[in-house]
This record gives C-alpha cells, structure tokens and sequence, in this order.
C-alpha cells in the first residue's frame, strides 16, 4: 500500500474519516490504542489492522461485539483491501487509501443488498430483523427474561419443563428461537447460551420449579470449549442442588467422540441429555443416545410412522421420545395415539414467563 489508510464511517449525516497513521494500528475505545474510538460497542482492544509483504491484515483482539469484515465475523486474521467493509462491534466503515495528490482512492467492494439489516445480515424468511446494537445490549445488560413450557404426556400430565429465554430489551422483541437465530449469526451462541442458563436457574429456584427435570439449553458451538461447559454445570448443581437438570442438544456437524465424552459428563453430574437429531432414523447420534439413556427430541413434523419405529427401538425405560414443535391441535391428536411419548409444543401446552414468587 503506497498511500495513507483511513476508516471511513457508513451512515448517518456526516461521514467521519479516521486516520491510520501507522501499522500496525491497534483501534479500541482505550487511550493506549493508535485509533482510540470512544463507542460503546468497540472494547478497550477491539482489533489490530497489520501490513505484511505489501498487503493488510486485521484481527479481532477477542472483542465482546466481535469484528466483521465484509459482512463476515472473523474468528482469525484475515486480508483486507481498500474498499472492505469492516464492522467494529455495531459501527461500519469502509477502508480507504489517499493517494499522495491528496485524492481519496476507494475501489468498489461488495456492497449490501436490500435484505441486509443493521449489520449486513440478511433477515430470516419470517421477516425478523437482524438488530444488532440491541441484541449486543440485551447480551452486555442480561436483559433476559425466562419462560417455562411444559413437556406433557398424552394425558395431559407434565413430565418436564423447558427453560425457554426472552428478550427484555424495549426495541428487540424476541423469543427463544429468534435469540438463538441471532447469537448463531453473529457468532455468541455460547455466550447467550451461557446467559440463558444462568438466569434460568435463578428464575427457577425463586420460583421453587422443583417438582420435574428443567431442560435449558445447549449449542453445539459450546463443545468447541467442553471443559467450560462441564465446569459451569458443575457450578449450577453445587448451588441449586434440589433441582433436577437435563440439557438439550441439537446434533449438527459433531465430532461423535466429544459428544461421547460430554454425554458420558453429563453422566456422572447426574443431568439427562436430551439429544435432538437432524432426522429420526437411526444411526450413530442415535445409538450414543441409546447408549447413554438418554431423551430424544424429534420435531412434530416428521411422519407419524418414523416416530413409532424410533419409539420401537429405543429400550424401554431408559431413552425417551419427546415429539417437538406439536403447534397444531390436529397433528396433537394423531400422536396422542402413539405409545409413551412426551408432548412439547404450543398445542400440548403453552409457554408462560415465569414470574417469581414474592
């Protein structure tokens, strides 16, 4: 790069260009950084921009609200070239390089559509808009609240409870899957994950939930670090130790023997796993769930005829089948005449807030 780098702001009325006056250029709200921003997403050591063999590279220095380039969170150093796009938490600015003569050169670089939203990322098919900003402030705040749905039987009786999260924020109106639908875009599933846990515990034991297992939830992202996820479930069992735990699973891309080792965890804590597969055939997800006793979550939507051959290979007593997503009253009644499965969803039984007992 011959000439002289700036980050150029995107938005609002008056663009702000600034400076990188050397490299590498370490930029944060911190007054040690070579480009001190004073914003509330950026942390006091956000990122590092490095030139190497004629070429620019930036890094994410493990930021709270992560780095973008192009639309992408990094995870790892990567290139950059005048006229990328780079987020710095929930701020975007484009690089540019000045020529000499004093011009500001800046090459066009791939730009965001319609569909992106605050943070280039593109909204799901319900139209949910991606809102950043608020979902880092909901994240940084614990603004979450905690809803319990019963797991029922055919009859109606509960068997279990799912510890479900929901947004508090009073611009993100949000419930559990659409938080979850969020931290997977922008990269902080275990960290929501995390949050939800903790506040569902605490929401429970105020509210004396004592009676039936409370399943909270997983990602798959938070086996990358097991031993923080088996030491956290350690911790919750040490403090709320009358409550019964299960936590729930979806099996996606795993690596079989961590799953093998987190199951076999989660064995000697004493919490249920509940695994959700892709699809109810068997196969090796299934034979560890087999294996380990533990619940199966299928979603409602599958045929009838693949739940009752699942329901037919599982060992009596020791695994059991829990029908997900059962919203239609309909499709309610035709699996109430399957054998000892478990019932969740809007039609077996509503979600409620849990509200604490004074």
């Amino acid at each position: 790069m011959s000439g002289t780098l700036y980050l150029e702001s995107v938005g609002g009325d008056d663009r702000v260009r600034l400076h990188i006056a050397r490299l590498p250029c370490v930029i944060g709200r911190g007054r040690d950084c070579d480009l001190d921003l004073a914003r509330e997403q950026v942390s006091r050591q956000h990122a590092r921009i490095e030139g190497t063999h004629g070429s620019l590279i930036i890094e994410d220095l493990g930021s709270t609200n992560g780095t973008f380039v192009n639309l992408e969170r990094i995870t790892t150093p990567v290139p950059v070239i005048p006229g990328d796009r780079i987020h710095l938490g929930s701020d975007e600015y484009t690089l540019v390089e000045g020529e000499q003569s004093g011009r500001t050169r800046v090459p066009e670089s791939p730009s965001a559509t319609a569909s992106h939203t605050v943070i280039g990322f593109t909204a799901d098919p319900t139209g949910f808009p991606v809102q950043t900003p608020q979902f880092y402030e909901l994240l940084n705040d614990e603004l979450i609240a905690i809803h319990s749905q019963p797991v029922v039987d055919a009859s109606g009786r509960v068997r279990a409870v799912t510890l479900k999260a929901a947004s508090r924020h009073p611009d993100l109106d949000a419930q559990h899957d659409d938080l979850q639908h969020l931290a997977t875009q922008l990269g902080e599933e275990a960290r929501l994950n995390q949050s939800v846990r903790h506040h569902a515990l605490q929401a429970a034991d105020r509210s004396v939930l004592d009676e039936h297992p409370l399943i909270l939830p997983a990602h798959p992202a938070e086996l990358d670090d097991l031993d923080l996820l088996v030491d956290e479930l350690r911790s919750s069992l040490s403090q709320y130790a009358r409550l019964e735990l299960a936590l729930e699973l979806t099996l996606r891309e795993l690596d079989h023997a961590v799953l093998d080792r987190l199951l076999t965890e989660l064995d000697r804590l004493d919490i249920q796993p509940v695994l959700a597969p892709p699809d109810p055939r068997p196969g090796e997800p299934l034979e560890l769930a087999v294996e380990h006793g533990a619940w199966v979550a299928i979603n409602s939507h599958h045929d009838t005829g693949q739940f009752k051959a699942l329901c037919d290979a599982l060992p009596a007593r020791l695994n059991q089948v829990i029908v997900d997503c059962v919203d239609d009253h309909r499709r309610l009644e035709q699996l109430k005449g399957l054998p000892d499965i478990w019932l969740r969803g809007h039609a077996a039984a509503e979600t409620t807030p849990i509200r604490h007992q004074p």
